[in-house]
């Protein structure tokens, strides 16, 4: 309603019976017996791809990176949930609402101690039309898209650039990508579409390592 759309502007797009749905996840990070390779962390930096993220935690751990480019970590408040921002709102917002880019370091939590967490992952439906607002005059409109994509193409082409998951272009497996869909989801300025960062190594994919 502040945005001044139609009330059912994002929920038409939720619907309960519609693939994928929200996930509910139950994450371990199991203690380690020895020192980690430092280079490599618990979990790499990444945004997540559906339109919100709420965190259920009690051990610290998560850090979540500033609009200046530092790691700050995210505060354990007894009863309270943490709400990450995901691509898919912050598309849809015109990045006024930002996709979180969050991780989890070895330095937050000793290697030698467990972690866990619970993540409800809310996600449009696959078929649902992928659209871009912009502000005009204060308002947000619709943007006028040069192609036609739903949410569903959008994370086929985060799992192929994030995990190689996908190489139908190769193989003729998995969902067919357009490759200028791929380029374009790799400039938006929203995913972290160029593989995951982590101190002294690139990773490209899931497939090469690079130590810089």
């Amino acid at each position: 309603m502040s945005m001044d759309l139609d009330p059912d502007f994002f929920s038409t797009a939720h619907s309960p019976d519609l693939a994928p749905s929200n996930v509910l996840r139950l994450i371990k990070y199991p203690a380690l017996s020895s020192p980690p390779d430092r280079r490599f962390p618990r979990l790499g930096e990444h945004t997540d791809w559906g339109t919100l993220t709420l965190l259920f935690a009690k051990t610290a751990g998560l850090e979540v990176k500033s609009p200046l480019n530092g790691w700050v970590p995210a505060p354990i408040v007894d009863g309270a949930v943490i709400v990450n921002i995901a691509d898919g709102l912050s598309l849809w917002s015109d990045k006024v609402l930002k996709s979180t880019m969050h991780r989890l370091p070895w330095d937050s939590l000793p290697f030698d101690l467990d972690l866990f967490s619970m993540a409800y992952f809310v996600n449009a439906n696959a078929v649902a039309p992928l659209k871009f607002l912009t502000r005009k005059e204060g308002k947000y409109v619709e943007a006028d898209m040069p192609f036609d994509a739903t949410f569903g193409d959008y994370q086929a082409v985060r799992m192929r650039i994030i995990h190689e998951k996908f190489d139908s272009d190769e193989k003729g497996e998995g969902p067919t990508l357009d490759p200028k869909f791929v380029d374009i989801v790799r400039n938006l300025g929203v995913a972290h579409g160029n593989g995951l960062t982590f101190e002294g190594a690139e990773m490209d994919g899931a497939t090469e390592i690079t130590v810089n």
